[in-house]
């Protein structure tokens, strides 16, 4: 029984000093919350849980995003079957409006040292600027977007334990604090240098623990270079530009085929993005204004009509109060001066071809010179012109051998005058 005893001690003692392992996955959120952040981030949940990870990591730093999408990502957090932690870093990161909701639905909310969260107050279009009516039903809409707001950051803050009140005037107040502020408001759970401390704090000091990143795959990367609203208006703008020259140059096809395949592509990534169909419709009728102006003479009514039709379009496309959601002053101002010295650059050579003297043909001989084989008889006579013989008539008497100027031609017969220069 002593030696039973004796074994019984060593084994616990084994088992108590022996560092329990954990299995930690990490993903990086540095973006803008939009659905391709959400489906990364479900997807990395799901990996994690089939592979038995004990937690995931995901380091934040984001100016906001859409709301519905971060409604979606906090679900997934609240409801995950592993420990999730929101860690806002690197150092001087951010966890900014839709970045609070995330950071506070996790089991573990952290930050590194020199990092902000707060100020989240939901940003409505249309909520200033009105008169009468709209502007009240604009105030309404904006008041009930925020209390709903309010009521959902209070129940996460309720369900994670966290500062209520704070989250409360986060989005009401749209207040910001510092990382150690929010630690000691109880926003957060701990303040970390970096994976490894945080891991130590949250599980312990005498714990052994992999940490293995989960990154996007291909697809999820792609779409968040597409998710790029400025990047998705200079496709667009080029896909119409290649299927413009299309028309305007039949038989090219390849411009046409790239100009397709862009348009395609920006079409497909707007699905990402607050996409605005009536800011498109502009659009699309700038071009084909554009398009109509290059055929047909409008004094420019018809340009300027495009370039206004441009600009409101460009400024409507997303339809988003976030800076970062929308299309930039300075991308609308790049193409709408390039479109309209393009259209002006068409406009000039398309008229000086129109205008131009025609080369070949009937038309092409008036104003060439030829020579006189004979003498011309009561105002006729014989010319050599471009290796033919063509009967002529002239006001002029003119002899054999002259050299005669092209001034008309009907039918097989020509109307020709002496060339007092005499060269061909």
């Amino acid at each position: 029984m002593k030696a039973l005893g004796t074994f019984a001690s060593v084994f616990l003692i084994t088992v108590i000093s022996y560092p329990i392992e954990k299995k930690v996955a990490v993903c990086e959120i540095r973006e803008a919350i939009t659905p391709v952040t959400e489906k990364y981030i479900v997807r990395s949940l799901d990996e994690a849980s089939k592979e038995s990870f004990d937690a995931i990591i995901f380091e934040l730093d984001t100016p906001g995003g859409l709301l519905d999408t971060t409604r979606n990502i906090v679900q997934a957090l609240l409801n995950a079957k592993i420990d999730t932690v929101v860690y806002v870093s690197p150092s001087g990161a951010r966890a900014g409006s839709a970045g609070v909701f995330i950071t506070l639905s996790a089991k573990f909310a952290a930050m590194a040292p020199a990092c902000n969260i707060g100020a989240a107050h939901p940003v409505t279009i249309g909520s200033q600027g009105g008169t009468g009516k709209e502007d009240e039903n604009a105030k309404h809409l904006s008041q009930k977007i925020e209390n709903d707001s309010i009521a959902f950051i209070k129940s996460i803050a309720k369900e994670r334990k966290r500062n209520i009140d704070w989250a409360v005037d986060s989005v009401k107040e749209s207040v910001s604090i510092t990382s150690e502020e929010a630690l000691k408001k109880g926003v957060i759970n701990y303040i970390a240098r970096d994976e490894t401390d945080l891991v130590r704090q949250i599980y312990g000091k005498n714990i052994a623990f992999t940490l293995r990143p989960i990154k996007k795959n291909w697809a999820e990367s792609l779409l968040t270079v597409l998710a790029n609203p400025n990047l998705v208006y200079f496709l667009m703008i080029l896909g119409f530009y290649g299927i413009l020259y299309e028309i305007i140059h039949p038989g090219t096809i390849f411009s046409g085929a790239t100009g397709a395949l862009l348009l395609i592509v920006a079409l497909f990534s707007m699905q990402y993005l607050p996409f605005n169909f009536a800011g498109f419709i502009l659009i699309v009728l700038a071009f084909v204004l554009f398009l109509i102006e290059v055929f047909t003479t409008s004094h420019g009514f018809l340009l300027i009509g495009a370039l206004i039709s441009l600009v409101i379009g460009s400024a409507m496309l997303f339809d988003s109060p976030l800076p970062f959601l929308r299309v930039s002053y300075s991308s609308i101002a790049v193409v709408t001066i390039t479109t309209f010295l393009v259209f002006i650059s068409l406009v000039y050579l398309i008229s000086k071809v129109l205008y131009r003297k025609a080369m070949s043909g009937k038309e092409g001989m008036i104003g060439q010179n030829g020579l006189a084989v004979t003498d011309f008889t009561r105002g006729r006579g014989k010319v050599f012109f471009h290796g033919e013989t063509w009967s002529a008539v002239s006001d002029e008497d003119i002899k054999k051998d002259s050299m005669v100027t092209i001034k008309s031609i009907k039918g097989l017969e020509i109307t020709v005058k002496v060339n007092r220069q005499g060269t061909l």
